[in-house]
Formats: C-alpha cells, structure tokens, sequence
C-alpha cells in the first residue's frame, strides 16, 4: 500500500468529522462587491489567498486502519474552483429566484473532501450590484476566517508583510498543548466543568442530516441603543448582555440549572493568527447561572468574569473531547468592512448546535439571528423564541436591577378566565328530553338485551320514585354496584332523576373496598342486584335491587324534582387512590356534569342517533364520556363485555369509541383488529398514548378520527382535547374544552413561557366541589384561581408537568409526585405501600412503578417474616384494592436499601429485575399439546422462560390487559379461550 503523507487533524477538526456528514458541513459567506470589481482580477486575487493558505488547499484521505483521515496539502491552484453567472438583464422576479437557488447552492454544497476543490467561488452579476458566493469546508475554516478572507481579497495586489502561520502547524503545537503533562492542571479547569447538556423542548427526532437554516431577530433600533448604553454602565461587552439573555431564556423554557451554552472563542488571540485562516474557533462551555435574587446586571457581570476567567485557559480546552451544550453562542465584531467589500451574511458549520444565537457587529450596524438545524429543530419554534429573546431584552434593558429570573419572556400578559355560557339543564332532564322526542329508538344495548329510550325513562322513573320513598333526595348520596348491563344506566339515571347523587362502585372490587367507599361518601342507600346485595347486608344500610323492582307509577308520579338549569347540587361521587391509604371521593355537581356534557358532545361532533361504545365502568369516570354524550343527544349506547375484541360474536359496529391506550394496544392484538375501532371517531383517554399506537390506528382505520382527552377526575372527566392528524411525538394534550380553564404556572403560580415546563391548573365550569369530607385536602389541591373575575373561583392543580408547544397546545411532560397511571386508573403507589405495611408478616414496604411494553406495572419490595408467600401478600392486596393496584411482583428482601440519610433508595431498587423472581408452586410440565401452547403463550406475555401446568396466571404478574393478549395468541393458534374463562 502506498504510504500517505500528511498532518493529523486537530481537535476542532476531529470534532467536525464524520465519514457521513464532514462533507456537508459548510463553511460560507455573501459578499457583496464593489462596482469596479471585474471577475478576472476576483478569480486573481482568490488565487493569491489559495496559494497563500495551504488550509485552502487541504483535502482529507482515510489511511487503512486509523478512524479519521489525515490532511494533505496539495499544490498548485486545483482545490479553486471559480465561476461566473450573469444575471444581468433577466426580469426582476426571475433574477432574484436564480440569485436566491444559487445561494442556497452555495450554502448546501457536497465537497470532494479526497480530492477537492476546496475552495468553490460563484461571482453572481445583477442589475442590484455583484455578489460572491464563497464555500470551503468547515473542516478548513470558522466564520472570522471568512472575514480574513475578504479583507485579503480586498487589497489591492498581493499581500504584504510575512508568511501566515499555517493551519498544519497550528494544529501541532495545540496537539502539544492537549496532551502534554506540564499542562494538566490547566487541561483539568475544564474537565471539572459542568457538562450541563440536555434537549430543547422544541427537538425533534434527528436522522443525522444537518440542515442548517437562519431566522432574524428583529430587533428596533431604540433597544439596540438602550443596550449599547446598558453595557457602558454595567462596565460589560455588548454580547454579553445577549448571552446573558440567552442564558435566562434557555433556563426559563428548559427548567435546567445545570445548563451550558458553547460560547464561540475565535481562538486568534495571538499577533500571528489574527489573520490566519482555519478551523481554529472553539465553542468552550459557559455555565453560569444566576442565583434566585441575582438581578439581571449582577448576572451580566457574572457572565463577562467567567468569559474572562475561560479566555486564560481557552488554549487548553479539548472540542474533541467535550460534549455538545445545550445550544450555541457566537458573536463576531468587524471594526470596518474592506473597501468596497461587504459581508452581508456568514455562517461555519465548525460546531453543529440545535440553535445559536449568532451576532454580528460591523461598525455601528448590528444584526442577531438565530441559526438552526431544521433536521434536529421545530422550525415553527423560531419565531416564538426569537419574540421571547426580543421581550427578554427588552425588560432588562428597562429593569437591569430587577431579579433576572422574574424578567418576562412573553409579553401577553396574565391569562383571564374565558367568559362561558350557562351549564344548562342536567343530563337526566337533557336524557328526557330524547326520550320524548325518539321514544322508540334504543337508548341502551347489552350483551342480552335492550332498552328504548321511553322504556329505560319509565325504568329509571320507577327506580327514582323508590328512592325518594326511601329517603334519597337532594344531597342524598346512593350507592350503585351494578355489572356492565342495562341495569346499571337504569340505575344512574334513576338515582338522578331523584335528586340524589351516585356513587359508583364496581363489583369486581373488594367488598371492604366498596363499603369503604360508601362510609367515605356516607351512602346509607344501595342500588344493586340480587347477587350482589349480600354484600352490603348491614345495620344501617338499605338495598335496592333492580332486578326485584315492584312495578307501579312511572315518571310522572310522585314528588316533583327541582327543574331548571343545572346547579351545585351533587350529581356522583367518584373515588379515587390516595396516598394516606384510603381512597378519597370526588364530588361532582350537576352544573359540572352538564358543562362537560356540552363541550364533549360539540368536540366528537357526531350525527343525531350515532351509536356509542362504553368499554369501561362508572366506577371511574373515563366512561362518562361516551356515556352522557350518547344518552344525552339521542344516541345509541353500547355497554360492551368484558371480551370485547376477543370474541367475534360480540362485536359490534360502533361510531365511537373511548378506551385507554393499554387496552387498546391489547385488543389491536386480537384476530380482526380493525373491527374493534369505532367507525367514526376514537376517544383516548386515561393514559398518554404513543404515536406509533396512533400511527396503527390510522392504518386500521384511515377514516376514523383519533382525538386525545385528558383530564382529571377533580375536573370532571376531561378538559383538554387534541385531534391527532399528523405525525406527532409525543402526542399532544391538547387545547382546552369551552368549560374549563387551563393555567400552566409555576411554584409562584405564575404562567410560564411556550416550552417553559410547569404544572397544569385547571379552573372553570367543570370544577369540582372538591373531596367529600376532607375540607383540608380540598383546600390544599383546590386553590383560590388568581386569573378569574368570578368572587371565590377556584382552580385545581392537578400535579401534571407539562409545557404548551409553539401551537399552543399542552404537551405531558411527567408527574410532581409518585402518582402514575395503569390501565387507565389513578394510583397512588403509597397507598398500596400502607396496604402491605398492615400485613402482620410485613415488616416494610416500598411499592414502585415499573415500565412494560403493555403499560405501567406495580412491583412490591417487602422485608416479611420468614414463609411469607408472594401469594399470601396478592391475596392480602386483592381482598383490599382494585385490580390495578394488586403489585404484578413481589420482591422479598432482607431490608429495602436506604440512603445515608434514610431515605428509600429507589434507584437501588430499581436495578432488581423482578422477572427473576420465580413463582412459588413447583414446576409441572404441561401434560399435552394443548397445556404446552397455553404454557408457551403464558410465558410469551409474561415474558417468563417457562409457565408449568399448576401456575397461576395471575400469580405470575397476569392481569387483564395480558389475558385479552392470551386469549387473542389463542385463537391464532386455533384455540377456543375467553377473557372469563381464563379470569375463573
């Protein structure tokens, strides 16, 4: 092989190689040019530099082993390549699109980095003066090299004085100083720097492909003064009042202390290289942050004594070695354009940031851009970070001693509560009003059977007239265990119709579970089933079974119930998990109920008589949905069962559908997944769904719409909506319902800026009353809201981190407590952390969350007396919690690790692989072939390495989600199984 001969390449050029991208990365310029100037003496005086720099005539050839190339001088003038195009006499609107493609090709050019040119020159001629396009590699030139540049092609004839320094020979002596170990303690200022990297709230998904792209920050010529004169006072350079700016900006919409911004140094300090041209700039971080009270010009002056503290060690920081800041800075200062030469417009690919802010001073003028990569970046993100650069500025130009991280970033004032109309009359009257006006049409269908709207009216009236005799009435509250059926609508609309309020409990549920709920809520009444009504046989409490209902009067007979518009009268009371240990009850109001109902009916926008699928109970409040909006405008209401999308008997064509994103996940797994979706309109709710599930959907089913709904429980079923149309990640919250106003605010209750994460408040029409019978609780999540008109308005904070993107639309960012959903339910992992502590065995406890592929997971941690059985501690669990708070794993440990200072260590926790914890019963092989494909897709969803004949399923961190997978991996292996036969 034939031996090459060259110089390795230097820190800021390893930092820019990469075998797949090192040839797109431009370094380039327009330079607009004097009238006299004649294309034969450009193309001479572009010669003279070529032959002058040896950087210009560098290529870069891989040698057989060795990760990066090294750098070959070349001779002679073949790495120019210079060219003409006459534009002259073209009409203006063509001339300026030709002037504006040869630009852009300019910008994006692809070099020959092997072979050359290196240099390649396009002298533009227009009616509107000369232009030269120039682009080198940013593997042979920064951006003040192009200054250099000019300037040289400026003087007339060849260029006095001595020979540059040479880029080669640079690179050498920087190489002495990174590696020699008389300059390690200068070397180590910069390696005990804060890293301080991260993601801007605007990223998006990076193929590699570097796209650079510029937009301008306008900024007016009264502020551009007012900080020249700002600076003066403060005693600081000019840029360092925009990268102090730039730091408060990024702090603010990122919520990062530990942030650091490259900062341009041209790394030309020396006589000798301020004219050199090269790669030499370096993009050390800065990491200053300013301290709560630090005003903005005490931040300022923080800012110029650490640039001036980095200057006297700049030599020795390693760009190869350093990671990528968070974003760039870099500002350069002509003090005069070369005659007749001017530089309009710069850029050098020599480190790729997300976004930098770039300015540059030529004389008095200024201009400041923000320069991106539309590969990595939202390019709808610029203009509002440009605007909140600009109000920034501006206040700390007017308040310089004002705190500066309570300087505004957006100047739009505080958010007032929108003006909305009244909530109207109450969804059992709105469902009367159907009634008379299509009696005959099915209100309710179940698996056996159904109810038109006239029958379920007279059902429902019948049941109201019992209750009243039997003591129900305004703020009465009324239990209602009912299975998935006709009788349990029958049951809520009764129990409304008499003034009353429901309380929804679900008989999957524990029995001390649901009477726990009912002494909570003080429910004195029961509307059950016969099956169910021995478990509330006790002193005290009477039971209403639907399916003994005397006949007698309809509707019309007995008491009349306030009529009129919906008010604060107590419509249900839903329970939700709470970390104390007992589950606490939110009490909705019939004005809540009926504002929601509303603004639901006017976003899902379906025809009169549209069918509705209910998949899931009352007991929580997701149903409501699909529930109210069907019995509310003349619709069709599908309960459907429990193997819905299993069994294909059981399905049925419905227009919409609500479900939480595990389930369906689960149920898109079944034989004929397109015929579980709705045909018109797909309602997520419970849980952030994933855009690949939504992708799936749309693929499904091209025409049906998929609309994300968020919302707590506290805020009556929902308040945000998002209709997903596009490709999206993550998929956003949404936008808020006419009911409902939706804050982001920080700690102080203040808004924060687009990106800016805070916690979701929510205030408005949907508001609940709060938690029955807990005044404290109430008081500390229901707080008085600062942005409303109405005397004694309130808004809840939901404890949902979130940041509004540049749409203006909410976009989930996390939790400010433990509290994490699974399958669509609320759990508070302290509340199952009690539970277990009240096992005699159980000595401690720790319940954390975990990710699966099929959603969140519960996993148990305990330190039991010895023989204490996984399956001992579930069944303490089952008999007290609902399904989705039963731990899928018990881990048993001799004692949960703790920090120094006592607290539980999570993260040592979290390294324990609960997978490995077999199960309890001994191994039995299956017995024939069709225990062993049962037992083969047990451990497939389990993802266990083996299921024996005597395991339980949900032993072994089963639950239903997993069985609808189960039971749909069954029929594709031809084998007849139903979610009920598995659960038994």
């Amino acid at each position: 092989m034939t031996a090459i001969e060259g110089y390795r390449l230097s820190a800021q050029q390893r930092r820019v190689w990469h075998p797949h991208t090192a040839a797109t990365a431009v370094t380039w310029c327009v330079v607009r040019l004097p009238d006299e100037c004649r294309p034969a003496a450009l193309r001479d005086a572009l010669s003279r530099s070529v032959a002058r720099h040896e950087i210009l005539r560098t290529v870069f050839r891989r040698v057989q082993g060795v990760d990066v190339p090294l750098q070959i001088v070349l001779d002679g003038h073949g790495t120019l390549a210079f060219e003409v195009r006459d534009l002259r006499g073209l009409p203006v609107e063509e001339r300026e699109e030709r002037f504006a493609a040869l630009r852009e090709e300019s910008r994006a050019r692809t070099f020959d980095l092997e072979h050359g040119p290196t240099v390649y020159a396009t002298m533009v001629l227009r009616e509107e003066g000369d232009r030269l396009l120039l682009a080198v590699p940013a593997l042979c030139a920064d951006e003040a090299s192009l200054g250099n540049l000019v300037r040289e092609l400026a003087e007339p004839g060849p260029p006095c004085g001595e020979e540059p320094l040479q880029y080669a020979d640079f690179a050498q002596w920087q190489e002495d100083l990174l590696t020699d170990a008389e300059f390690q303690v200068e070397r180590e200022f910069w390696l005990g720097r804060p890293r301080g990297g991260g993601e801007l709230p605007f990223a998006k998904p990076h193929d590699g492909a570097s796209r650079p792209e510029y937009f301008g920050v306008g900024l007016p010529a009264e502020l551009v003064t007012g900080l020249r004169e700002l600076a003066a006072r403060l005693d600081v350079d000019l840029p360092v009042l925009f990268l102090t700016a730039w730091h408060l900006l990024l702090r603010g919409i990122t919520g990062r202390a530990d942030l650091a911004i490259g900062v341009c140094h041209a790394n030309r300090g020396a006589e000798e290289l301020r004219g050199a041209l090269g790669p030499y700039a370096k993009y050390p971080p800065s990491t200053a942050s300013p301290k709560t009270h630090t005003t903005f010009a005490d931040f300022a002056r923080q800012v110029q004594a650490e640039l001036r503290e980095t200057a006297e060690v700049e030599a020795y920081f390693d760009p190869a070695a350093s990671p990528s800041a968070i974003a760039g800075f870099s500002w350069h200062a002509f003090e005069s354009e070369p005659p007749g030469m001017v530089l309009e417009a710069a850029d050098a690919a020599t480190e790729r940031f997300p976004v930098r802010l770039a300015g540059r001073e030529t004389g008095a003028e200024l201009h400041v851009e923000l320069r991106y990569d539309a590969g990595a970046c939202e390019s709808a993100a610029l203009p509002v970070l440009s605007g909140q650069l600009r109000t920034l500025l501006t206040a700390a130009a007017a308040a310089p001693e004002a705190p500066a991280r309570t300087l505004p970033l957006e100047s739009g004032g505080e958010p007032r509560a929108a003006a909305r109309p009244p909530a109207g009359v109450p969804v059992h009257r709105r469902f009367e009003e159907q009634a008379r006006r299509v009696p005959g049409r099915v209100a309710v269908r179940d698996a056996e059977r159904e109810l038109t709207y006239a029958r379920l009216d007279e059902q429902a009236g019948r049941l109201a007239r019992l209750l009243r005799e039997g003591g129900g009435g305004t703020e009465v509250r009324v239990g209602l265990c009912v299975d998935r059926s006709c009788d349990l609508v029958v049951g809520l609309l009764g129990i409304l119709k008499s003034g009353a309020a429901y309380v929804p409990l679900d008989p999957e549920t524990p029995s001390a579970r649901r009477r726990l709920a009912l002494d909570e809520a003080g429910a004195r009444l029961v509307v059950t089933l016969s099956r169910h009504a021995a478990d509330f046989a006790e002193p005290g409490r009477t039971t209403v079974c639907l399916d003994a209902l005397p006949s007698g009067p309809g509707p019309e007979d007995g008491p009349a119930v306030p009529g009129g518009n919906a008010d604060d009268r107590l419509a249900y009371v839903v329970f939700t998990s709470g970390s104390t240990g007992t589950p606490k009850g939110v009490g909705v109001s019939h004005a809540n109920l009926a504002s929601y109902t509303t603004s639901i009916v006017a976003a899902l926008a379906l025809p009169d008589g549209a069918s509705y699928g209910f998949l899931s109970g009352v007991a929580a409040d997701l149903g409501n949905t699909t529930l109210f909006a069907a019995l509310c405008t003349g619709g069709t209401l599908h309960l459907l069962p429990s193997d819905y999308g299993t069994d294909p008997a059981q399905l049925r064509p419905v227009d919409c559908l609500k479900v939480v994103p595990t389930h369906l996940r689960a149920l898109l797994s079944t034989v004929d997944a397109a015929s579980v979706l709705p045909t018109t309109c797909l309602v997520l709710g419970g849980e952030a769904p994933d855009g690949d599930l939504v992708d799936t959907v749309h693929r499904l089913a091209p025409g049906c719409r998929v609309v994300n709904h968020y919302g707590p429980t506290e805020t009556t079923v929902g308040v945000l909506t998002h209709e997903i149309t596009a490709h999206r990640r993550p998929v956003p919250l949404g936008s808020p319902l006419p009911h409902s106003d939706v804050h982001l605010l920080d700690a102080e209750l203040r808004p924060v800026p687009t990106w800016a994460e805070g916690e979701l408040h929510v205030g408005g029409a949907g508001l609940a009353r709060g938690y029955v019978g807990r005044p404290a609780l109430t008081a500390e999540r229901f707080v008085p809201d600062p942005f409303s008109d109405v005397p004694g308005a309130r808004m809840y904070r939901t404890g949902d981190r979130a940041h509004r993107d540049t749409d203006g639309e909410f976009v989930f960012r996390g939790r400010a407590d433990d509290q994490v959903k699974i399958r669509g339910h609320r759990v508070e992992p302290a509340e199952v952390t009690v539970v277990l502590r009240r096992h005699a065995a159980v000595r401690d406890a720790a319940v954390l969350p975990r990710q699966h592929d099929d959603g969140t997971r519960l996993v148990a941690y305990v330190v039991a007396e010895p023989g204490t059985t996984a399956t001992a501690l579930r069944e303490h669990c089952a008999r007290r919690l609902p399904d989705p708070m039963v731990p899928g794993a018990f881990v048993t440990l001799g004692e949960l690790p703790r920090s120094a200072n006592g607290k539980l260590d999570r993260a040592a926790l979290a390294e324990l692989d609960p997978a490995r914890v077999g199960p309890e019963t001994p191994y039995t092989e299956p017995e024939n072939e069709t225990e062993k494909v049962l037992a083969d897709l047990w451990a497939q969803v389990l993802n266990l390495d083996r299921v024996g004949r005597d395991d339980d399923f949900f032993a072994l961190g089963g639950d239903s989600i997993l069985g609808i997978r189960v039971v749909a991996r069954a029929a594709q292996a031809g084998l007849l199984l139903t979610p009920k036969l598995l659960f038994s």
